[in-house]
Order: structure tokens, then sequence, then C-alpha cells
């Protein structure tokens, strides 16, 4: 399966905790984190030719937790990624899905 193989690859928690703890004002040592987590998303777009939505949700979790951790992070992640757009559709998505969830759709 595509998504097994692409989920893989997708291993965001040791950099994650680092930012953690990197105090907010080194900027040069958080942009290096940032720069990792742009070559590991936009690596695992490149491997999903076409995202199906499942890749998609995938991504956005991905993302959902980047955000939660800082919002800087995500934000530079934002901006400095080749697919800016599959990041806003990802997130989309996952927001589309919560806001069923909360209405008690499927």
């Amino acid at each position: 399966m595509v998504l097994a193989l692409a989920s893989e690859r997708i291993n965001i928690d040791p950099i994650l905790d680092a930012v953690k703890r990197t105090h907010p004002s080194f900027k040069s040592r958080i942009s290096e984190y940032v720069d990792k987590l742009v070559s590991i998303i936009d690596s695992y777009i490149d491997n999903c030719s076409n995202p199906t939505d499942e890749e998609l949700m995938y991504l956005a979790e991905k993302l959902e937790k980047i955000r939660e951790t800082s919002y800087y992070v995500y934000n530079e992640l934002r901006q400095r990624t080749k697919y800016p757009s599959i990041l806003d559709q990802a997130v989309s998505k996952l927001r589309w899905r919560n806001l069923q969830k909360k209405l008690g759709h499927k």
C-alpha cells in the first residue's frame, strides 16, 4: 500500500522535540529545524505524485502536530515549502472532517 510506505517517511517527532527544547529567540536554530521539516514534507509530497484523500489526511495530521508544537515553525514551513496549496488542501480536509464529526456525521 502506497500510504503505508509514504507514512513511514514522515518521522517528525525528533525534530518537534528539539523545537520544544529550543528557546524561541534562537531563530537560526529554529530555522534549521524548519528546513528539515520542509525537506521531509516536500519529499513526502513528491513521492505521492497525486495525493489521495487518505494521504492528504495523514499529511494534515502531521501538519497539525507541527502547528500545535509551534505556530511560528508551522508558518515558516508553510512559507518555504514548494507545495503551499497542497498543505492548505490537506489542512482544509482535516478541518472539514473535524467539523463533520462535531456535527454528528460520519
